[in-house]
């Protein structure tokens, strides 16, 4: 059977000796939440792809990316919705907001109950996630079935038997993609290829896939088979070439600094993978690691925090330093080894590791040339310097700014526009990846709190010298993040030393973004030095923002 039909056939079986709710039509319990099929209906609105694998035994099976009817898809999940009036005694159901976030939680009150449990949880009125827990059991028979959706995938897992004559153990990923044709391209390394995925969709947009991240590259100009794909937010590009209908060859030029960086890519269609895998590996290295980066001499120069997520074979995470995260890290173990890469528009990284008695020594490939080495303890805690304690104002000192915008108009910390506000400041570049992790959550804060309450304010220190390539990468990176806060061209050719300079007041640039919160008298209150964004876990990236936007009330209150 291929994998295309599997899914659906994995779902057939999970209907097998269920009882199926009830289809009367009756008020829902809370209001305001979607159900399961109106997600699919989302899905099939746009067109969405589905790219799956699944775990049969310990093989692994991919399948090809194809269009899909979502609501077929999801059909033997799409009339558990216990949102209804008639389940009020079946179920407790809690109710929570937080930062924006509402979590609905319905839990079964009897153990007869077939579906267990049901969590949804919303942003902004979007689900991003929604879970279904069905068990039932007799003398001879048992069925027990999750299935889990959460924007950008989803994953049913059954486990089935009757005494003597049947067993079913079935696990399937998918991947949602955008509508379009997915391509693996290999980056050329001196020592490694370093594999991405991308679509390019029917508008002849080049969308690069990291784990739940999609970054868009636009089509600017096409001569004969060589198209032009520029990123959205950052000064870089894919020059592509069609070879067949199948590869692509080409350059992706980063041009973050005025001497552009150069690497070729290959592509092939319609590879499911990233990278290949083997069976289903017998360890698994989820959890938070002590990393160490190793000198020319083997010796530690640099320690951080490795945090992963094992499911199955595939492999999510991030590098976590005092000063940022390595974003959104995407591969697989296989046997005894890891990998991850990553292509964040102005970064291209790979890990490459043997894991071996609770420690992986490996390569970090950055680039067409970089290489270093590294080793990681597994489950060894690392408490990294608290981010509020790198950057500090010099005592006695005031902090003030006065740079021009993309305008050339001169924007200064005393004009009247933020008289009596709560006044953020990032200090950022629009050619850092980790300052867009930023720019999105100041983004949220901007259109969440009163705009005659706070202000916010971007200081943007380029690597470039050219400062008509500046103000153009400024206005682009304005316009695609939907941004209408201030920009200022801080500095051209920056370096942290230039940074420093022109921020006296401070003891120092350490990293880019570094985020000043000021009360309304304009005080210095914190200095987050760097950015820790999505890509190093929900819990650890919601608590940051809930304390910042817990920060911002409590500011405008007083």
């Amino acid at each position: 059977m291929s994998l295309k039909h599997l899914f659906s056939s994995i779902l057939l079986i999970g209907l097998i000796g269920c009882d199926n709710l009830p289809v009367a039509q009756d008020p829902p319990i809370l209001a305001n939440i979607p159900t399961m099929a109106e997600v699919a209906d989302s899905l099939n609105n746009i067109s969405a792809l589905a790219s799956k694998w699944a775990v049969i035994e310990d093989s692994i099976v991919y399948s090809d990316p194809y269009s899909i009817d979502w609501v077929k898809e999801f059909q033997s999940f799409l009339k558990d919705n216990v949102n209804k009036q008639r389940f009020v005694d079946a179920y407790v159901v809690s109710d929570s907001t937080q930062s924006g976030i509402r979590t609905v939680d319905f839990k079964a009150t009897s153990e007869t109950q077939e579906i267990k449990s049901v969590k949804i949880v919303l942003d902004k009125g979007r689900v991003t996630h929604y879970s279904v827990r069905k068990e039932r059991f007799n003398l001879l028979s048992s069925s027990r079935q999750f299935f889990s959706f959460d924007g950008s995938s989803y994953e049913l897992s059954v486990k089935q038997s009757i005494k003597w004559f049947f067993n079913n153990d079935q696990f399937v990923h998918g991947n949602i993609l955008p509508q379009g044709k997915l391509w693996r391209g290999v980056f050329k390394h001196e020592k490694a290829g370093i594999p991405i995925q991308f679509v390019i969709n029917p508008n002849n947009e080049l969308i690069v896939k990291n784990d739940e991240e999609f970054l868009n590259f636009s089509a600017i100009e096409t001569k004969g088979d060589s198209t032009v794909y520029e990123s959205a937010y950052f000064s870089s590009c894919f020059i592509l070439s069609s070879v067949n209908d199948s590869t692509l060859e080409g350059q992706w030029i980063n041009k973050k600094r005025d001497v552009p960086q150069s690497i070729y890519v290959k592509a092939t269609s319609n590879s499911s993978y990233r990278f290949k895998p083997a069976e289903n590996p017998f360890i698994n290295i989820s959890g938070s690691h002590k990393f160490m980066f190793l000198d020319e001499d083997g010796e530690a120069e640099e320690t951080n925090v490795l945090k992963l997520e094992q499911n199955k074979f595939m492999l999510t995470g991030s590098l976590l330093t005092e000063t940022g995260d390595y974003r959104f890290l995407e591969g697989i173990v296989r046997n005894d080894s890891m990998f991850l890469s990553t292509m964040d528009g102005t970064h291209l990284m790979y890990f490459e590791g043997l894991i071996e008695n609770e420690k992986i020594t490996g390569q970090f490939l950055a680039g067409s040339s970089y290489s270093q080495n590294w080793t990681a303890e597994l489950n060894v805690p690392v408490e990294l310097s608290s981010p509020e304690s790198i950057t500090k104002m010099v005592p006695g000192s005031q902090f003030d700014f006065s740079f021009p915008d993309e305008n050339g108009n001169i924007v200064s910390m005393s004009d009247e526009r933020f008289t009596d506000k709560v006044l953020l400041v990032s200090i950022m570049g629009t050619w850092c990846s980790n300052c867009l992790d930023e720019s999105r959550f100041l983004k949220e804060i901007n259109d969440e709190f009163p705009s005659d309450k706070i202000s916010i304010v971007a200081l943007d220190y380029e690597l470039i010298g050219d400062s008509s390539k500046v103000i153009q990468n400024i206005k682009k990176y304005k316009r695609n993040m939907n941004i209408d806060f201030p920009i200022l061209l801080a500095a051209t050719l920056s370096s942290k030393d230039v940074a420093s300079k022109t921020l006296p007041a401070l003891n120092g640039i350490f990293s880019y973004p570094t985020l000043l919160v000021l009360n309304k008298k304009h005080e210095v209150i914190k200095i987050h030095t760097g950015f820790n964004g999505p890509a190093t876990g929900k819990d650890n990236y919601d608590a940051f923002t809930r304390k910042y936007r817990n920060l911002i009330s409590e500011l405008i209150e007083n």
